[in-house]
């Protein structure tokens, strides 16, 4: 009899301690208590009401619903309402501490507990857990409830696309960029450079200069930020100045490949307008609307360009869409110089959830965007489509661990394909929200494309010389971009997607002009190609070498990719006047000396006759031709006849 009461009282003990009791906030539970009482249940009865609200402000929530915690840490609906807070705060461990132990007291609880158990346990990657807890939820709904239930089926086929996406095992390490760069605060919108030496992001910070962070600064304002990396190490992040921030809402959404334009949101503006900045003379010039077809009465977000400039790909909420926010794309309009109207890219692309953070890679047909969509693990996952035969690719989900059940979003992606910055809410981070870099031998793409860099400096000083670059399409004669070096370092970004062959053609006040040709086959993997740049100064017998003037092979007859070049002489010579100069032929030492003279001699009429059709007095042009007398390199190799075979020119200064 004594050993069955000591076996029923030690059962009952166990049971006490596995299943907690619930104590209700009531004045008789605490007696003794009572002034306490009172204000843990303003504070409790504060917190709910906050809860309620259209915009739920959840910091504040918590901090009342902690201080009925510290009065009365034994009731489930408590610990579920802290749990939920922590939950939206991204305090994903706390948070399942406070929602197990609501369950422990109450498993009964009433109201949303399974869901946000599956929550907490979708956040955890602990799928087949958060799909329990989902299921459980989903049982407790009525027929009527359709919006919880269609939710609680998205959730639950997130959990499905965490479940297939964990089988893949991706070769990709991921990690924080450090605490030059990421803060206590929120940091987002990663937009680097090509050649990944610059970085502009958003930061929600406010910097003492005691390298200290104020706790109380209103963390609803962002200002732009921008790192500079030295020997493959990210230098601290500095604000971008007055000249692109305010005193409100300020985010780079967007740049160009060279980082010499940026594209801006600005928060004060109507819900949201989106505006481009350019950076020359070594400052941030005016900010610049993209125009009514863009901008509109609704939030604009995130937006980025083609490396010509001529197509705009943006995120907007406005009416008409087919989800929240989906993704436009706008042509530029030369002849009014304005953006078209904006056309929807389509269910391809958008969801009837919302896209967010669009990013065009370099080679101009790879798109990155985020979604919370049909192919999410939970929040938003960063996803990439091709554009084949002017058509977007159903987009795939770039994978663990890029992406989490946690939000993931706004990114840009290296120009050799293998670099992914990214915004992401983790464990491990400085606070909320950091930016991240995911490394991947194998890339998330493999871009077909050169990425031309180096540095423009004054031959005479060797400092760095403020220059703008025109891009040419040798193929169409046509020029597709204009680019710009920084003043500061001298150094320039030129994006040249496979297929074409190019010519580029530098120019600086004071400078003779600098002309170079480069072929991109179609078949070509990325590639760095740096080509330096000293520039002459415009002084007498200085000479310069036209690199875009071409001719069909042993004739001197001009080939039509020769006409943008001879348009650059004239238009220096007409801003120049004080300038005269002679023209020079040469040839490789292919075929007979004599043969070859003459031929560099015609070369040379053909050049000064064009020169002459464009206006040019003759007075201020000569000519002679040398043909194979001064190579500039061996002509044992083809790449030596190559550099032989050229039209040069020399300054006289009138």
């Amino acid at each position: 009899m004594f050993k069955t009461t000591f076996i029923c009282f030690f059962l009952l003990w166990i049971n006490i301690k596995v299943y907690p009791q619930n104590i209700e906030f009531r004045k008789e539970n605490f007696p003794g208590r009572e002034t306490s009482f009172y204000e843990a249940v303003k504070a409790l009865n504060k917190g709910k009401k906050l809860l309620l609200k259209e915009e739920v402000n959840f910091l504040q929530a918590k901090e009342n619903f902690e201080v009925a915690y510290r009065f009365h840490p034994s009731n489930a609906l408590l610990c579920f309402n802290l749990g939920l807070c922590l939950l939206e705060l991204g305090e994903k461990e706390k948070a399942m501490n406070f929602l197990l132990n609501a369950k422990e007291l109450d498993p009964q609880l009433k109201g949303d507990l399974f869901y946000y158990l599956g929550k907490g346990y979708q956040l955890h990657s602990q799928w087949d857990s958060a799909l329990v807890s989902y299921n459980k939820h989903q049982l407790s709904l009525s027929k009527s409830e359709t919006e919880k239930i269609s939710l609680v089926e998205k959730r639950k086929l997130e959990c499905y696309n965490g479940i297939e996406l964990s089988k893949n095992k991706n070769n990709v390490k991921i990690q924080n960029l450090g605490n030059t760069i990421n803060t206590i605060f929120e940091e987002y919108t990663p937009y680097i450079t090509a050649d990944e030496e610059k970085l502009y992001f958003t930061s929600r910070r406010k910097f003492t200069g005691e390298t200290k962070y104020l706790r109380t600064w209103d963390e609803s304002n962002e200002d732009i930020f921008v790192a500079t990396k030295t020997n493959q190490v990210w230098g601290p992040a500095i604000n971008a100045g007055s000249k692109v921030n305010t005193s409100s809402h300020d985010a780079v959404c967007g740049i160009f490949p060279d980082g010499q334009t940026l594209i801006i949101f600005k928060g004060e503006i109507n819900r949201g307008d989106l505006f481009y900045v350019n950076y020359e003379n070594g400052i941030w010039g005016d900010l610049v609307s993209f125009g009514p077809t863009i901008n509109t009465e609704d939030h604009e977000s995130s937006a980025c360009l083609t490396s010509d400039g001529k197509k705009l790909y943006f995120v907007s909420d406005k009416p008409g869409g087919i989800g929240g926010r989906d993704i436009y794309v706008s042509n530029f309009n030369v002849p009014t110089n304005s953006w078209d109207v904006a056309i929807n890219l389509g269910p391809e692309i958008n969801t009837i959830y919302d896209e967010e953070g669009v990013f065009l890679h370099p080679d101009n047909k790879t798109l990155f965007f985020a979604s919370n969509g049909p192919l999410s693990i939970g929040g938003y996952d960063i996803l990439k489509s091709e554009l084949q035969n002017d058509h977007w690719t159903k987009p795939v989900n770039l994978g663990i661990p890029i992406n989490t059940p946690d939000e993931d979003v706004f990114v840009s992606v290296s120009g050799n394909g293998k670099n992914i910055y990214f915004s992401s809410n983790r464990a491990e981070g400085y606070g909320s929200k950091d930016l991240y870099l995911a490394k991947s031998e194998e890339g998330v793409l493999s871009p077909n494309m050169f990425l031309l860099t180096g540095e423009i400096t004054s031959e005479a000083s060797g400092k760095p010389v403020n220059a703008t670059i025109d891009l040419i399409d040798l193929t169409t004669n046509q020029k597709i971009g204009r680019f710009n070096n920084d003043q500061e370092s001298g150094k320039y970004v030129i994006p040249l997607p496979g297929g074409k062959s190019y010519g580029t053609v530098t120019y600086a006040d004071g400078y003779i002009f600098e002309s170079e040709n480069i072929e991109v086959s179609d078949t070509a993997n990325f590639k760095e190609v740096k080509r330096n740049q000293k520039l002459k100064k415009i002084e007498n017998n200085t000479s310069g070498n036209l690199r875009n003037i071409f001719f069909e092979t042993g004739k001197s007859t001009l080939l039509k990719t020769s006409e943008n070049e001879l348009d650059n002489v004239a238009t220096f010579l007409f801003l120049n006047p004080t300038v005269k100069i002679e023209i020079y032929g040469h040839t490789d030492n292919s075929g007979d000396p004599s043969s070859n003279l003459i031929l560099s001699q015609q070369r040379c009429e053909e050049v000064f006759k064009e020169l002459i059709k464009r206006e040019v007095p003759a007075s201020r042009l000569s000519y002679k031709g040398l043909g194979e007398t001064a190579p500039l390199s061996s002509n044992a190799t083809a790449e030596g006849r190559k550099k032989n075979r050229r039209i040069e020119f020399r300054i006289v200064i009138l």
